[in-house]
């Protein structure tokens, strides 16, 4: 995810005529950390993340995993109340992803398993119109498998 990451916070950046400076000022961040990011060498926090949208739109999903539309169209206000984790979905999702990677042969750490698990729980909550539902939860949980098994089948992106 690093250097891809990296990669999408760069051209972003540039293509609004933007130093990494002037970036990291408006961001309340160093120059050299947003350099380390873009050089694939530090992955944004989740503070940096949330400052990028508050101030820009930019959403984490496209820095992170280059999907979806880099910029919001929401108004740029105070952040929503966060939604309490739902701890049996996020298990489930969790289980999920374990599924995929066995599927395909892949290890998973520690880390990528919650790092994966919390997308996944994103992926899900994103596309249910009622959270209490079990039976559209059901129905959710084979397309957003393969929308996992399609992000880490595709060849990673060179430099």
């Amino acid at each position: 995810m690093g250097a891809e990451c990296g990669q999408r916070l760069a051209k972003w950046r540039k293509e609004r005529g933007l130093s990494q400076r002037a970036l990291g000022s408006q961001l309340d961040v160093s120059q050299g950390y947003i350099s380390d990011i873009e050089a694939g060498r530090s992955e944004p926090s989740r503070n940096f993340l949330i400052r990028l949208q508050e101030r820009f739109g930019l959403r984490a999903d496209y820095i992170l995993y280059g999907e979806g539309d880099p910029v919001t169209t929401e108004s740029h206000g105070p952040p929503p109340k966060p939604t309490p984790i739902d701890q049996f979905k996020l298990m489930i999702c969790g289980e999920e992803v374990r599924k995929v990677y066995a599927e395909l042969g892949l290890d998973l750490p520690g880390e990528t398993h919650f790092k994966e698990g919390v997308w996944f729980y994103n992926e899900l909550l994103s596309r249910m119109k009622d959270p209490e539902d079990g039976d559209e939860l059901e129905t959710l949980l084979p397309d957003i498998r393969q929308m996992l098994r399609a992000r880490l089948s595709e060849p990673p992106i060179s430099p």
